[in-house]
């Protein structure tokens, strides 16, 4: 194994990884309480509207909670899996992994339907912005998120044995 854990992804890598996410994801919520402190200002101190304030602060909302997928701590709940003889207990991780990566195969098909069907649609405030950028970020981020799934599926089961 690549740090000798016996995890497949080594610690320097996954440190990197976990480092860059959160470096994107403290900019887009700089980003995101700029903007809305802003355009908070502008409304109440000069009386003025900001229109595409909270548009580009929902693309950003998008983008932000699709990366932080890949950074969270997956909740598990074990109680029924730790109800079950050990032997059988990677059997049931690996068909818990399979419904995940069946269900995220579920939201990333339907996000590229749905980025499909609104590539025509334009923001109001923001014109040359489509609406399918509200989708984009699962299709980005799924890919990632199911090599997650079958990473961590696989330290499991790798573990298990051991």
């Amino acid at each position: 194994m690549a740090d000798g854990s016996g995890s497949i992804v080594s610690a320097g890598w996954r440190t990197w990884f976990h480092r860059t996410v959160d470096a994107m994801l403290g900019l887009l919520l700089l980003a995101i309480v700029t903007i809305t402190l802003v355009a908070t200002f502008n409304r109440y101190l000069w009386e003025g509207a900001l229109p595409w304030a909270v548009e580009a602060s929902m693309l950003m909302w998008a983008w932000m909670i699709q990366l932080s997928v890949l950074r969270a701590a997956h909740i598990r709940v074990d109680f029924f899996i730790d109800l079950a003889p050990p032997r059988l207990r990677p059997l049931l991780d690996l068909m818990i992994a399979i419904i995940c990566l069946g269900t995220l195969y579920v939201l990333t098909d339907s996000a590229l339907g749905m980025a499909r069907f609104t590539a025509d649609d334009f923001f109001i405030a923001l014109p040359r912005v489509s609406r399918q950028w509200l989708y984009i970020p699962l299709l980005v981020v799924g890919p990632l998120w199911a090599v997650r799934i079958g990473l961590e599926a696989y330290e499991r089961w790798r573990g298990s044995a051991a």
